[in-house]
């Protein structure tokens, strides 16, 4: 699968390019990891540890907590409307909710 979609926002995984609509989203590296993370997970609730291993890796233990906080509002503001659909699980992470 080289692609992932919801509605009109399209992830190609190859070339690690969002866009909406046919127009090109600035998402930096671990802002799509995250979205990918997301959209491969819908209606999953995901720990925050979950997302932060899988897109910092083997440094997550030294990334201050706050970074994902930032990261997912920095996403969500780059998504416009889609940003609606990161749900916030407090003390417990996030979920693509794809209602």
């Amino acid at each position: 699968m080289n692609e992932l979609t919801f509605e009109n926002l399209s992830l190609d995984l190859i070339s690690k390019q969002a866009s909406i609509d046919g127009k090109d989203l600035d998402l930096n590296l671990k802002e799509f990891a995250i979205l990918e993370m997301l959209l491969e997970n819908q209606n999953i609730n995901l720990l925050r540890e979950r997302i932060l291993d899988y897109v910092w890796g083997y440094d997550f233990y030294e990334v201050n907590d706050n970074t994902l906080t930032v990261t997912i509002k920095r996403l969500r503001s780059k998504l416009g409307d889609y940003g609606s659909h990161i749900k916030t699980l407090r003390g417990i992470g996030y979920r693509w909710d794809n209602e």
